[in-house]
């Protein structure tokens, strides 16, 4: 049984096996790699049983004194009241991490035969305190480990208890034998430390004493970009473009769900091993999407951010989600609103109205914003924000970095990171031997040829080279420079090259990068049509001064 992944992890000498999948959980997969000496973090068939049945698992809780919540039979049967889920990880000795932060998943119902499908979650769910997690950890999760225990079925693997909040507090509805999509993507980026190390720790029944740690002060929010027609009947093979774009957004990642790689790697996500592909690099240029990819099932992929709070991962998690496209794509565009919404004290009370549309549009009453006009200030924000380390590295080699006598090197010997604290332009003034020069420019047609062919990362040297060469030729030496970009339609990945370029110019040039701004003007530009404008200021002592 299993026969061929026994030899696979055997030959490869794999160290650790975790199971993703329920499925090959209730097969006893778990079991056959136990048998071979295999470690694995993953229930045995056995103990599987309590998220696979749901009589085994009534009548388990019953036994052990878990309350379970009805659920009555109807159309994609809900429990009444909010719902959430939390996740622990059990060893099968009695230890037991439990994630401080619970999910909240968005769900859509469309008939009985296919039940709600979950497009977006976010976490932690600002319904679920640290008092009403500890609640759920003393009266649910640690009776099902000691009575799986007791039963001779102990429980070794990630458990998610997904959960109804009424105002006698938290109740069981189902259990699950492995972290559910899309609430692995919620929170999986929340968690600070290696969870290598809790794995490890479950497989080997040494989890007592350990827990999870999640990063201080920050949300996710994770949102589902799905085929049109899903669930029902949908078309595949469509080209997906913009996963870089997404991956410019700050706390941005792209975890591929159904999709099909140019050299015919699936990446399946209904019913099937799951491939995760995350990146982020301290500038957002790594490339994870240096293959083409192709859209091969329902659920195609999940856009997950992390910010300061909901909002902010919200907004973030958007501007990824717009900067993908897919024919036929389609997303919940309200994951997460409702919860950074005002809502009463009542579990009983569901979390506001569920958007009726599966796609963003303009509603009747609807206030017409910025974004309704084709300016995106979120996606703006961000890619400035993710433009932030690209200035602080010129800031290094800012003005006056040479540490010579003369009058501008002496007035700026002591920098930080902002040129009106490194060097003040009135003391150069006041000084009576120094001038300031100032130098502008633009690169429209080069830029044109650029995008053209698809290569952005040096015309903002040469930009600064532009500007610096003008300043340069009057005897000056550049302090610093600003740049700004125009298009009629932001690409984010596209910003991030024209900045990175403009800053490894400043780094040569040895002046700082005080902004890379970033304006939308829809209408005034054609499809995909941009501008680029540079602005530079040197000093010279006007003795020195050419003509």
């Amino acid at each position: 049984h299993f026969q061929e992944v026994k030899d696979f992890c055997e030959e490869r000498n794999v160290a650790l096996v975790v199971v993703g999948s329920e499925q090959l959980l209730s097969n006893g997969l778990a079991d056959a790699l136990r048998s071979a000496g295999t470690a694995v973090v993953g229930p045995s068939k056995a103990a599987a049983e309590l998220c696979t049945s749901a009589e085994f698992a009534r009548s388990f809780t019953q036994r052990h004194g878990v309350v379970m919540e009805p659920i009555v039979d109807q159309p994609a049967p809900q429990p009444a009241g909010a719902s959430a889920s939390v996740i622990a990880v059990c060893d099968g000795a009695g230890g037991l991490a439990l994630l401080p932060a619970a999910v909240q998943e968005t769900k859509q119902s469309w008939s009985q035969d296919q039940g709600a499908v979950s497009l977006g979650a976010f976490a932690p769910s600002p319904l679920m305190n640290a008092d009403a997690l500890a609640k759920v950890e003393a009266e649910i999760l640690r009776p099902i480990v000691k009575g799986l225990i007791t039963e001779g079925r102990p429980y070794v693997g990630v458990l998610q208890v997904e959960l109804v909040l009424k105002p006698s507090g938290p109740r069981a509805v189902s259990f699950r034998s492995c972290i559910s999509d899309p609430a692995a993507q919620a929170a999986l980026p929340l968690l600070e430390g290696d969870l290598l190390e809790v794995f490890l720790a479950c497989a080997e029944g040494t989890l007592s004493g350990k827990c999870f740690h999640v990063r201080p002060e920050t949300s996710v929010v994770a949102v589902v970009m799905a085929s049109g027609g899903y669930p029902g009947n949908f078309k595949t093979g469509f080209m997906i473009s913009g996963i870089d774009r997404a991956l410019c957004v700050p706390g941005a990642h792209v975890f591929h769900g159904s999709t099909l790689r140019e050299d015919n790697v699936s990446v399946p996500n209904e019913e099937g091993t799951k491939k995760l592909r995350r990146s982020a690099s301290a500038f957002g240029l790594q490339r994870t999407a240096a293959h083409h990819f192709t859209t091969c099932g329902g659920r195609v992929l999940t856009v997950a951010a992390a910010g300061r709070g909901l909002n902010e991962a919200r907004e973030r998690a958007y501007v990824g989600v717009r900067a993908i496209t897919f024919a036929d794509a389609w997303y919940l565009p309200e994951i997460a609103v409702t919860a950074t919404r005002p809502f009463t004290n009542t579990f009983d009370d569901e979390l506001g109205e569920r958007s009726d549309s599966l796609r963003p549009c303009v509603k009747a009453g609807h206030e017409f914003t910025y974004l309704d006009a084709g300016v995106d200030h979120a996606a703006i924000e961000a890619a400035v924000h993710s433009f932030q380390p690209l200035l602080r590295r010129t800031m290094v080699s800012s003005t006056g970095g040479t540490g010579g006598n003369d009058a501008v090197e002496g007035e700026c010997s002591a920098r930080t990171s902002k040129f009106a604290k490194s060097c003040s332009v009135g003391d150069l003034l006041n000084d009576g031997r120094t001038m300031l020069i100032s130098a502008s420019s633009t690169v429209g047609t080069k830029l044109h040829v650029a995008t053209l062919m698809k290569r952005h990362d040096t015309i903002g040297i040469d930009l600064v080279a532009l500007c610096a060469n003008d300043i340069a030729a009057r005897g000056a030496r550049p302090l610093f420079f600003q740049q700004q970009i125009c298009t009629g339609k932001l690409d984010a990945h596209q910003a991030m090259q024209l900045a990175k370029g403009a800053s490894d110019g400043c780094v040569e040039a040895s002046c700082s990068l005080l902004a890379s701004d970033v304006a939308e003007l829809p209408g005034v530009f054609a499809e995909g049509g941009s501008d680029l404008t540079g602005f530079a200021v040197g000093a010279v002592d006007p003795a020195a001064m050419l003509p």
